[in-house]
């Protein structure tokens, strides 16, 4: 199968671009220090998977603005019917940013915590959808050094995460 080259969502220093004017604008002198990187995934066949299955989970869960941009780039770029077929299952994000991510690809979060951290996305799907997760399917695509707090939960409720 051929490599996969995902496009990847601006560079750390251009996202914190507005942060910085805003700072600027009021007389900070504001140093941008990237804490992150953005690289295509270690295994792109991962990705490659979790897009062309992504209509069959019960759940895809968006823990940043990043990963919502690399998952619909990719689903862009196949120009298959996983690129047109609709996600049926239930949407989950971060945070409002990351819900504005997902409208502009035409997704609506239907769970977004009022705390912008994994256990209040658990929690807050759980409190919404309580037994509905035990035996449900979820794709999670994330950052490859993301915490497992979010994940463990979602398994101790009974779900099943990829």
């Amino acid at each position: 199968m051929a490599a996969l080259h995902a496009p990847t969502p601006q560079s750390p220093s251009l996202q914190a671009a507005s942060l910085v004017d805003a700072l600027t604008a009021v007389g900070a002198r504001p140093f941008a220090i990237p804490t992150i990187r953005i690289a295509p995934p270690a295994d792109p066949e991962a990705l490659l998977r979790a897009v062309q299955n992504a209509g069959e989970y019960d759940w895809l869960i968006f823990t940043s603005v990043n990963g919502v941009e690399v998952f619909f780039a990719e689903r862009a770029r196949l120009r298959s019917d996983a690129h047109t077929r609709p996600i049926r299952g239930r949407i989950a994000a971060i945070g409002p940013a990351t819900a504005e991510a997902l409208r502009a690809y035409g997704c609506n979060a239907d769970v977004v915590p009022d705390e912008y951290r994994g256990e209040a996305v658990a929690a807050a799907m759980q409190s919404r959808f309580g037994a509905s997760l035990r035996g449900a399917t979820i794709l999670l695509p994330r950052a490859a050094g993301a915490r497992e707090a979010l994940p463990q939960m979602l398994r101790d409720a009974g779900a099943r995460v990829d």
